[in-house]
């Protein structure tokens, strides 16, 4: 019987993930419609180097950190051992707030330095403003390892829907922000807005 109640709790945890999953694939795919409409074909080629440069440094700085501390976590709850869990957490938080904080500053620092290595001096600015992110990314994603370990997929669920709509609105708004102040050939993302069909 607890066995059985072990194996839905599995189930329902899935599924809430798998729903939360879609949804965000969903919104990712439908922000980059009006995104791409804004910047036209140019600034969109700036977007997406801008986004890699991203996804690189997001790889680095949270390759794993879930699954990891899921993992280690589990185990100690396993066994009943609520100050091993305790003592996992209070050492994760802390060194990935530091991670993150650290990514995010190097990465504001040497935006131009990684624009020129992927020869694109234009994304620079871009580069700074998805700085901060990483910094916060390192922090949820503490949260969902200690969340998983426990067995509770609903704050992993929730904080991928929070993630991608936060991301949603701070990509549209720093589209809207260069599109009516330009920065200048030289530094905009978006030097000659698309005109909507």
């Amino acid at each position: 019987m607890r066995e059985e109640t072990k194996d839905n709790s599995y189930l329902k945890g899935a599924a809430i993930l798998t729903a939360a999953l879609v949804f965000a694939k969903i919104v990712s795919a439908i922000y980059k419609i009006p995104i791409a409409r804004m910047l036209g074909a140019e600034g969109t080629g700036y977007f997406q180097v801008t986004y890699n440069i991203f996804v690189l440094i997001l790889a680095l700085s949270t390759a794993g950190i879930p699954v990891a501390l899921s993992r280690i976590i589990a185990s100690a709850n396993a066994r009943g051992n609520t100050n091993l869990i305790k003592r996992y957490y209070s050492v994760a938080m802390p060194a990935f707030t530091l991670i993150g904080l650290i990514a995010t500053v190097l990465m504001i620092v040497f935006a131009d330095n990684l624009a020129h290595l992927m020869n694109s001096s234009h994304v620079s600015f871009g580069i700074r403003i998805i700085a901060p992110t990483l910094f916060f990314v390192c922090i949820i994603s503490v949260f969902r390892g200690y969340a998983q370990g426990l067995g509770n997929m609903k704050p992993t669920a929730l904080s991928q829907i929070i993630e991608v709509v936060t991301k949603t609105l701070i990509g549209i708004s720093a589209v809207l922000i260069l599109l009516v102040k330009p920065m200048g050939s030289s530094t905009s993302m978006c030097p000659s807005p698309a005109v909507p069909s």
